[in-house]
């Protein structure tokens, strides 16, 4: 009896009390450390889809939960045999909690959240089990039937452990295959962008062709032909695409690639670009910095600082790369940048044309002429100005996307140049009308309708005042189209006048106020172009009044007119208000 209780004791400390050693690099333990638990907290997911690392997390979760089993089948094994050991149910009711989270955590997919539980909590209560129970046996003081009545129910219980154990393992090993078949696929697809590029990726396939053979061919024969659990731990182990196999091979493809790909893309610049640029030399110092350190790793795993050694070494090589290339693009960019300059002082003189011709017809324009000038003094002038000192790529770049005319600037400033003088005009053509009106005693107002016409013009303007200096979003176009909508329907209806021809004469003009069709800008991608817009596409305030003479009272009716070109502006004749450029520039 002595003899088996100190058996049943052992037992427990082995399958319970080494579990967290275990995950330290320690032996792994037969039955409550689980491989794929090991794995997934020691190994790295990368680049993997969410499905991918899903079924990760769902095979390490089944593992978990064959320990969860088996710890409460044994538990209850030893309630049946004895009341004695009653109070152990308390024990199987907490792991049960903490397997339930685990499921939780699981299915949320976060692998961190997942990784600190199991190591931090559930073990923890599985050392408090194995301590407990071994106690409690100590305790029960059984008799030799009950020790060999639980050896038989523990022999029971252990076989289903083993094959839920068994499967669950299989199916983490499989998918660690597809984990890495799917690393493999995405780094193919970045050499299929280097190659877009002009770039000479046979090193890069060579590198992905020796990932496969060295590494996920053997690993995936190993599993296939695997007869136990050892085999596949010892498989799993054996086989790492990174950096995770204590004591087996290592490919650190992420280095590799990374390392691979800036020596192709350095010998790109330095051969079809021909860049002459001591940061190239720079560059070349840290790619070879992070060759060596990877020549003495080798396939081992890494230790102290050499993974970060490599990628600081990389990182700095990209940066001097980085530079080099922009200094060669800065002709390019300044070329893009007086067109865009060239664009907006067309938009400019096209507005100030327009300010005059309406200005000929008695519209107070004076508000429009200063939104011009404003324009030109705070948008136009600090680009040119740019354009004209700048010596670095990066300084002109980021004035491109700081000082936009109209609408194109996602993080920097933006005039609203075209929405202004649509306000602006709307207001001086409601002020003109509104004038001829009072000087004719033929004309009937319609105040309701008038206060409305004022009120839409009023939202707009609250609207571009609450938007300031961002960008028009895809809704705020929207609101602005609808006040203008309104306001051209209640200005319809805010006079009538009398079928005397001089009454007539005096209130009809060529024009009333429209909308102006908003477009969103394109928006600056500061990775691969830069695109300086306006609204260039839109309809100007613009419209026709025609008084009929062959009734008794006739209404006026603004009818909205829109072209492509946007030439109609206030007056029927009038040139667009707005400004329109655009430009790209590949780096």
């Amino acid at each position: 009896m002595a003899k088996f209780k100190n058996k049943m004791r052992k037992f427990l400390y082995f399958h319970y009390g080494q579990i967290r050693g275990s995950m330290n690099g320690r032996p792994i333990c037969a039955y409550a450390v689980l491989a794929a638990t090991l794995f997934i907290l020691t190994g790295t997911l990368h680049a993997a889809t969410p499905a991918l690392n899903q079924s990760i997390l769902n095979s390490s979760l089944q593992y978990v939960q064959c320990k969860t089993t088996f710890t409460n089948a044994f538990i209850s094994d030893l309630h049946s045999v004895s009341p004695k050991l009653s109070s152990l149910g308390s024990y199987s009711t907490a792991i049960t909690a903490k397997s339930s989270t685990l499921g939780s955590i699981a299915a949320s997919g976060n692998i961190t959240s997942f990784r600190t539980y199991v190591s931090g909590t559930y073990d923890a209560e599985l050392n408090t089990i194995a301590k407990n129970v071994s106690a409690s046996i100590n305790a029960a003081n059984l008799s030799a039937n009950a020790t060999a009545q639980i050896r038989a129910d523990y022999n029971s219980t252990m076989a289903s452990y083993r094959k839920c154990e068994s499967n669950s393992l299989k199916q983490y090993a499989l998918n660690k295959v597809n984990v890495y078949n799917n690393d493999i696929s995405q780094y193919q697809n970045q050499i299929s962008d280097y190659a877009s590029k002009g770039i000479n990726t046979t090193d890069l396939s060579q590198l992905l062709t020796n990932a496969q053979n060295q590494i996920i061919t053997p690993l995936t024969n190993a599993i296939d032909q695997a007869t136990n659990n050892t085999q596949i731990n010892a498989a799993l182990g054996r086989y790492c695409l990174f950096n995770s196999c204590k004591n087996g091979t290592n490919f650190h493809l992420a280095a590799h690639f990374s390392t691979q790909g800036l020596e192709s893309a350095l010998s790109y610049l330095e051969t079809d670009k021909n860049i002459s640029s001591s940061s190239l030399a720079t560059a070349q110092s840290g790619i070879s910095n992070a060759t060596s350190i990877l020549t003495q790793v080798g396939t081992k795993i890494y230790v102290n600082l050499q993974q970060d050694l490599i990628f600081d070494n990389l990182s700095t090589a990209s940066k001097a790369m980085n530079k080099a290339r922009q200094q060669e693009n800065l002709p390019k960019l300044m070329q893009q940048a007086q067109k865009v300059v060239a664009n907006y002082q067309r938009g400019i003189s096209k507005a100030q044309a327009t300010a005059s011709r309406l200005g000929s017809k008695g519209i107070d324009t004076s508000q429009m002429n200063s939104t011009i000038s404003q324009a030109e003094r705070t948008i136009i002038a600090p680009l040119q100005s740019a354009i004209n000192s700048s010596a670095n790529y990066t300084q002109l770049y980021d004035v491109l996307k700081a000082n936009c005319l109209d609408n194109g600037c996602k993080n920097g400033t933006n005039f609203h140049f075209s929405a202004q003088l649509q306000l602006e005009g709307s207001q001086a053509y409601l002020a003109y009308i509104g004038a001829k009106a009072n000087a004719s005693s033929g004309v009937k107002v319609n105040q309701t309708a008038l206060a409305d016409a004022q009120l839409y013009l009023t939202n707009a303007s609250s609207l571009l005042s609450s938007i300031g200096a961002a960008q028009i979003s895809q809704s705020q176009e929207q609101q602005l189209d609808t006040y203008y909508s309104q306001f051209t329907s209640a200005l319809r209806h805010a006079y009538t006048i009398t079928p005397t021809s001089k009454v007539a004469n005096a209130i009809s003009t060529r024009g009333s106020s429209a909308s102006i069709v908003h477009r969103n800008a394109t928006s600056i991608n500061a990775s691969e172009a830069i695109k300086v817009n306006t609204r260039k596409n839109g309809t100007q305030p613009g419209a026709t009044t025609s008084p009929t003479t062959t009734t008794k009272t006739t209404t006026v009716r603004p009818t909205a007119t829109a072209s492509a070109s946007s030439n109609t502006a206030i007056g029927a004749n009038s040139a667009s208000a707005s400004a329109g450029a655009s430009a790209t520039v590949n780096t």
